[in-house]
């Protein structure tokens, strides 16, 4: 956390190098992107609080885990959370040979990530494929199934009704292609 100045001013000085060197560069906006987001990324309390507010929108969702918080061992430095094992959603061939739908999998993260943009607001920014596992589930009906394991809630982003509203615009303009 002591070197995130040193840091925030290295990624201005490299980014205003790099504007000046190739005039179509088109991130000079990264570095105070850098200094709203880094913050709260080292911040294991908002990590926590946001983990905790993501398992409850999707408590009811037998398809998707967060790993749980143990309060009384998370502090601003330190974070403990249960250990939740999976696949990465890019390992296809691990996933296959576990016996998981791919289809399914691939269907369960859209929905999962769909919910949360166009339903409640609460999006978790950061969703690369060391942070989104995969893992077989037995339901409760002992049919076969798959379940998303979302983890490291470090940034979230909250999405405004209209901003929510404005998505859905968008997209229902590009899969009817009217402008």
């Amino acid at each position: 956390k002591e070197q995130v100045p040193g840091d925030l001013r290295l990624i201005q000085f490299a980014s205003d190098c790099a504007m000046k060197i190739f005039p179509d560069f088109k991130y000079g906006w990264l570095p105070e992107e850098f200094k709203t987001r880094l913050p709260n990324e080292l911040d294991f309390c908002k990590e926590a609080n946001n983990a905790e507010r993501c398992a409850r929108i999707f408590k009811g969702n037998p398809n998707v885990a967060v790993p749980s918080v143990y309060r009384e061992l998370t502090t601003e430095r330190v974070l403990t959370m249960t250990f939740e094992k999976g696949i990465p959603v890019t390992s296809v061939t691990e996933m296959h040979a576990q016996g998981m739908d791919l289809k399914r999998c691939s269907k369960l993260i859209s929905e999962t990530f769909n919910h949360m943009i166009y339903e409640v607001g609460f999006v978790h920014s950061d969703p690369h494929p060391g942070n989104i596992f995969c893992r077989p589930k037995t339901m409760p009906d002992g049919t076969q199934d798959v379940e998303i394991v979302l983890l490291d809630h470090g940034i979230y982003t909250d999405l405004t009704k209209e901003t929510r509203l404005s998505y859905c615009k968008l997209w229902r303009g590009i899969l009817t292609q009217n402008e």
